[in-house]
C-alpha cells in the first residue's frame, strides 16, 4: 500500500508517457509477480537472510570481517552497493549474452509498458541467481546487519523507482547511480539500446566495461524483439523450460 501510494501519484505527476494508464496492459500479471516475487521474496530476505547475517556477524573471528563490520554504517552501505552490483552486473550481462539464460531474463523484458509494477516481473530462477550473487559476498565479508537492512530497504525502493513511468532524468546523478532514464534504455527494444546498461545501481560498471547507452533522448519502445514470451505468470514460468526442451 505504501509503495502504491508513493509511486502511482509520482507517475501521475511526472509521467514519461502521459497516455499510459495506471491499469495498463499486463498490470494483473505484474501485480501477481509483485505479491510473489517482490513482496514475498523481500519478506523472505528480511526474515531469513538477516538472522543468518546476525549469527555470522557475532560468530565470526575473521579479522577482515571484524574490520569491515567496525566501519561506519554509511561506508558499509556504499561498499555493499559496490560489491553486490559488481556480481549482479555480470549475472545480468550473462542473462543477455548467453542464449539459454536469456530465456529466463526475457520474462522480465517482456513487459511493453514501463511502470512501478514492471520491476516485479522476474522469473524465480533469475531471483535465485541474483540473490546468490548479492548475498554471498555480504556473508563472506561480514557486513553489519544494520548496513544490510539499509541495503535491503534501498534496493526494494530503488528497483521500483528505476522502472517507474516518470520523466525525471537527473543529468549529473544519472552517471553516479542508475536512474529511470538509464534503466528504461536497458529495457528498450530499439537496436542501439539492446544489451546495454546492465548495472542495477552503479553505471560506473557499464562505463568501465563498455556497455553504457545514454543518448540525449529517452526510450520509447519496450519489450523483447522476438515477442514470443507468453502472457500470464504460469506461461512465463514455463517459458524457459519449454524453450530449452524444444531447443529454440
Amino acid at each position: 500500500m505504501i509503495l502504491a501510494l508513493v509511486f502511482i501519484p509520482l507517475e501521475r505527476a511526472f509521467p514519461k508517457d502521459p497516455e499510459q494508464k495506471v491499469l495498463r496492459k499486463g498490470w494483473v500479471t505484474d501485480l501477481k509477480y509483485f505479491m510473489v516475487s517482490h513482496l514475498g521474496i523481500q519478506l523472505i530476505s528480511f526474515f531469513t537472510i538477516i538472522p543468518i547475517q546476525v549469527y555470522l556477524h557475532q560468530a565470526s573471528n575473521w579479522e577482515l570481517q571484524q574490520w569491515i563490520a567496525a566501519q561506519p554504517i554509511w561506508l558499509q552501505f556504499i561498499e555493499i552497493l559496490l560489491v553486490v552490483d559488481f556480481g549482479t552486473y555480470w549475472i545480468h550481462r550473462a542473462m543477455h549474452e548467453v542464449p539459454a539464460l536469456w530465456k529466463i531474463h526475457a520474462v522480465h523484458h517482456s513487459t511493453e509498458q514501463m511502470d512501478w509494477l514492471a520491476s516485479s516481473r522476474l522469473h524465480v530462477l533469475e531471483i535465485l541467481a541474483n540473490r546468490f550473487a548479492g548475498y554471498l559476498p555480504i556473508f563472506i565479508l561480514g557486513f553489519a546487519p544494520s548496513a544490510v537492512y539499509a541495503y535491503l530497504v534501498f534496493v526494494s525502493f530503488h528497483a521500483i523507482f528505476i522502472h517507474a513511468n516518470v520523466r525525471l532524468r537527473f543529468p549529473v546523478l544519472r552517471w553516479l547511480i542508475a536512474t529511470p532514464e538509464f534503466h528504461h534504455w536497458h529495457h528498450s527494444s530499439e537496436d542501439a539500446a539492446v544489451d546495454k546498461n546492465y548495472a542495477g545501481f552503479l553505471p560506473v560498471y557499464d562505463v568501465l566495461f563498455g556497455t553504457t547507452y545514454l543518448p540525449t533522448t529517452t526510450a520509447s519502445r519496450y519489450g523483447t524483439r522476438s515477442n514470443d514470451v507468453p502472457e500470464g505468470i504460469v506461461g512465463q514460468f514455463l517459458y524457459p523450460f519449454r524453450s530449452w526442451l524444444s531447443g529454440k
